[in-house]
């Protein structure tokens, strides 16, 4: 009947904590937080009943509706014992956030420690999937009239509901007893927000061959974290390549020898798109002309630049057609194909590749002709 009782006060208060808060110099144990009615039945920390005021623990720093994926710094600040002196007074916290601040449920977010000299992260292993991290002090702090204790909690980053901080502190008077020691104990809830939105400007930007740098403004809430990265091996992030909150990303872009390029950055989850204009690409083209029978044929032409320099090849006569090597970039072949010519006379056409003019001239079929019948005609005088 007294075990019933004593664990229907702690379904009530959810977090009476801390049986041996303080005895353990190490923080408050697992058992602490997942059945505090030990703590009742075996009469630790009894003196004084069980404090919900903030007279002797203040907390700073949780929200009340939370911004998914946002990171909040959090102050636990035990005030000393009434009955003890400023030399003796020591103090101890521990602290977790789940969805309803029982132990029954496991931990929605996740608590980092910021106070590294002060403060340590332990687990409880409710059994099954029941997991609750939690926060307690290293070392039993002492402080006039107050010692602090500092963590850090980041939502859960997709919204699912209230989390539930739980906070309990002791407030000992220092005779290594169980006796004479202050408990306190708040809890506080905050609600789902919407999700951090984030917007860049501006969200692209030209440069010269040259290269050059700039910046990206970055609005957002404020404990919004963000990221900014290069996509691409001639963007640079120079400076703020994490933040929180509004803030200002700086890039640099490199010189550029070779053929326009684009590139892009990811900022704050966004895409920043970066375009270069070309370098000094310079072309030649080997050769630059060729004579064709009236059948017609093919020219094998070599194209000669530096890497990355874009080019193309275009016929400007319907009887040649490129063949391969419509376009490219740096050095390569262009093959182009020259039809047959039935009509009597010479004609000329021209292709451009990479800029450069290649020259076609042909043979008319008549004209083959008669110098074939020319040939004949002499062999047979002769003969």
């Amino acid at each position: 009947m007294k075990f019933s009782r004593f664990l229907g006060i702690f379904l009530a208060l959810a977090f009476t904590l801390i049986c041996y808060l303080l005895a353990e110099s190490g923080g408050a144990p697992a058992q602490a937080i997942g059945n505090p009615g030990l703590c009742f039945q075996s009469g630790c920390h009894i003196s004084f009943p069980l404090r919900t005021d903030s007279s002797l623990l203040t907390v700073t720093g949780f929200p009340s509706t939370y911004t998914p994926g946002m990171s909040y710094p959090v102050t636990v600040t035990v005030r000393n014992n009434p009955t003890a002196s400023a030399s003796s007074a020591r103090a101890g916290f521990a602290a977790f956030v789940n969805r309803d601040g029982t132990a029954f449920t496991s931990s929605v977010g996740t608590i980092t420690t910021t106070d590294t000299a002060g403060t340590r992260l332990l687990p409880y292993d409710g059994g099954g999937t029941l997991r609750i991290a939690y926060v307690t002090h290293s070392l039993p702090r002492a402080g006039s009239p107050s010692a602090s204790f500092a963590f850090q909690w980041t939502a859960p980053a997709a919204p699912g509901g209230n989390a539930v901080l739980v906070v309990g502190a002791n407030s000992a008077n220092g005779d290594g007893q169980n006796t004479g020691d202050v408990i306190s104990k708040q809890t506080f809830t905050a609600a789902a927000g919407a999700a951090c939105a984030y917007a860049i400007a501006p969200t692209a930007q030209s440069f010269p061959a040259a290269g050059g740098t700039s910046s990206i403004n970055i609005t957002t809430d404020s404990g919004c974290a963000w990221t900014a990265a290069s996509n691409s091996s001639f963007i640079t992030v120079t400076a703020g390549a994490s933040g929180s909150g509004a803030g200002t990303v700086n890039y640099a872009v490199a010189a550029n020898t070779g053929a326009g390029r684009t590139g892009t950055l990811t900022v704050a989850g966004q895409t920043f798109t970066v375009t270069q204009a070309a370098g000094d690409c310079a072309y030649s083209i080997t050769p630059t002309s060729q004579a064709f029978a009236a059948a017609g044929g093919t020219a094998t032409v070599s194209v000669t630049t530096t890497a990355g320099c874009a080019w193309t090849a275009t016929s400007g006569n319907a009887f040649i057609a490129v063949a391969s090597g419509s376009s490219g970039a740096g050095s390569g072949t262009v093959i182009l194909s020259v039809a047959a010519n039935a009509g009597s006379t010479l004609r000329t056409g021209t292709a451009t590749i990479a800029g450069e003019t290649f020259s076609v001239s042909q043979a008319g079929a008549q004209a083959e002709n008669e110098k074939s019948n020319f040939a004949q005609f002499g062999n047979g005088d002769l003969g």
